[in-house]
């Protein structure tokens, strides 16, 4: 899928921690084929050229599918996986260096919706010519959590996987007690670090745009995109997201960098998500301002504003 893989297990013997880290790669290889978008022979896109068919799909994909749009749900549309023609509209803006005209967003925006998508059985039908499925808000994520679960399945239980910035993490590393020592990044490439939590048994992930942006004529273009507007987010931010399952970060991550600036608490508490850290740059800001703040975030090095959200 293009990204790196990181796996760190503590383990009586190096046969040990191998055999474990085996076991977590072995299920990557059965996955990753039924939910990867970027390879034209996967499940999912053959799907996705299965326009007017109904197609049964396998145990992998179809739980993926559920997931998403259980997160559809969830995020009253701002995580939308049948976003997938706009999303491709936009990345060949980005390579080209020029935003596509409105026309072109519009007719994208008209082949999103759950409403062109008909499921049933364990079976798919996608109903509109031009509706692309794009998992790849949530693959990340539901790959970890099953080689993490075939992992512990045979007995690793202090670990670290991390694949492309979503992180799932096991029981406390044996030399600190408190907890994996994670980063929380700045708002851009050339930010410090916003912070360093200490977690276990939880995932982790942030969806920002430090890497993927368009500018053009003045315009800020993110890859983050509203599904819902079919436009991009205008400003920098990102999320970070903790929760109990990498999916759940992967695609928590993605909604809340979207609804961030406007996400009620009581919506928030609806997510199955636990923290958040939402930063973003306020073009109307002229000083470094903070709501919601945690305490152990010192203010005076953050240049952007920030929203803290916990769920009890």
């Amino acid at each position: 899928m293009g990204t790196t893989l990181r796996c760190v297990v503590y383990a009586e013997s190096i046969d040990e921690a191998q055999s474990w880290i085996d076991a977590g790669l072995s299920e990557l290889e059965l996955w990753v084929p039924q939910v990867n978008n970027y390879d034209p022979a996967s499940e999912i896109s053959r799907l996705n050229q299965s326009i007017g068919k109904t197609v049964q799909v396998s145990y992998g994909l179809w739980e993926a599918i559920l997931e998403a749009k259980r997160w559809w749900q969830l995020s009253q549309g701002a995580f939308d996986v049948t976003y997938g023609a706009l999303f491709q509209l936009w990345r060949s803006a980005r390579k080209n260096k020029q935003p596509p005209s409105q026309s072109a967003v519009r007719d994208a925006l008209a082949t999103t919706g759950w409403d062109k998508v008909s499921l049933k059985d364990q079976s798919v039908t996608i109903t509109q010519p031009g509706v692309l499925l794009d998992l790849s808000g949530l693959a990340t994520g539901f790959l970890i959590d099953k080689a993490v679960r075939k992992m512990t399945s045979v007995g690793a239980k202090s670990f670290l996987v991390d694949i492309g910035g979503d992180i799932c993490l096991g029981a406390p590393p044996p030399e600190n007690p408190d907890g994996w020592k994670i980063s929380i990044a700045g708002l851009t490439k050339d930010s410090s670090p916003l912070e360093q939590v200490q977690l276990s048994n939880c995932a982790i992930t942030t969806s920002g745009d430090r890497n993927q942006v368009l500018e053009f004529q003045g315009r800020r273009f993110s890859h983050l995109m509203d599904p819902r507007s079919g436009e991009p987010m205008q400003f920098p931010q990102s999320a970070s997201v903790i929760a109990k399952t990498t999916l759940d970060a992967d695609a928590g991550a993605t909604c809340m960098a979207i609804l961030g600036t406007n996400i009620s608490d009581d919506h928030f508490q609806s997510l199955p998500i636990s923290r958040c850290i939402y930063l973003y740059a306020d073009p109307y800001a002229s000083s470094p301002s903070s709501e919601n703040s945690p305490s152990n975030i010192d203010a005076s090095r953050v240049s952007v504003r920030y929203r803290f959200f916990e769920n009890p």
